[in-house]
């Protein structure tokens, strides 16, 4: 007599899914474990009342383009984040870049929530997190466009969505093209080498 499989169920996952599959003689089952994926950037926009959005929503422009990469990966679980925890404005009332105090703060919490995660990528977007993350927080230089391995999560450095959209439009296509591979790459990678 043959036991039954063990079933491991989780918020996302189910491995009942395959009770009742019509396997063949030799298929190989090759089954991956979805990854969560999160976006950091410097969200600074507000809706029409005033009320402060949230990170990378929908209707800006930067919030559009990630939601075209992430509607490219569904098959990873996605949240949005903010490197600082405000809205930031200046004494006019109009949006500022974070200081280097504020912008340490935030990223002090992300790096805390990379160090207690597993099976997960982190996208850094922007010049100005990568820079503080490289001189600040690691005292290593990163390019734009490799998956590195940190704090055993591996992270990725890209440019701003807002910068592609404002200065490099024609290569908007290219730019959602290759985060997508990236992320996969990230996704399959197996052995980690680390830093």
């Amino acid at each position: 007599m043959t036991d039954a499989p063990v079933r491991y169920v989780s918020a996302d996952e189910d491995s009942a899914r395959w009770v009742g599959f019509p396997f063949r003689e030799g298929d190989i089952v090759r089954d991956t474990d979805a990854m969560n994926v999160f976006w950091i950037g410097i969200s600074a926009q507000r809706d029409e009342e005033g009320a402060p959005l949230p990170p990378l929503a929908t209707v800006t422009p930067s919030g559009r383009i990630v939601d075209e990469i992430i509607h490219r990966c569904r098959e990873h679980r996605h949240t949005k984040l903010n490197a600082v925890d405000k809205v930031l404005v200046d004494e006019l009332g109009k949006l500022r870049n974070p200081t280097r105090k504020e912008l340490e703060e935030g990223l002090r919490s992300i790096t805390n929530t990379m160090q207690q995660s597993t099976s997960a990528l982190f996208i850094f977007l922007g010049g100005l997190i990568r820079g503080h993350l490289s001189t600040r927080v690691l005292n290593r230089a990163f390019q734009e466009y490799v998956v590195y391995d940190l704090f055993e999560t591996r992270t990725l450095f890209v440019q701003h969505p807002s910068y592609v959209r404002v200065y490099k439009y024609r290569n908007l296509e290219d730019y959602q093209s290759g985060v997508v591979r990236l992320i996969r790459q990230a996704a399959r990678q197996g052995a980690r080498s680390s830093l």
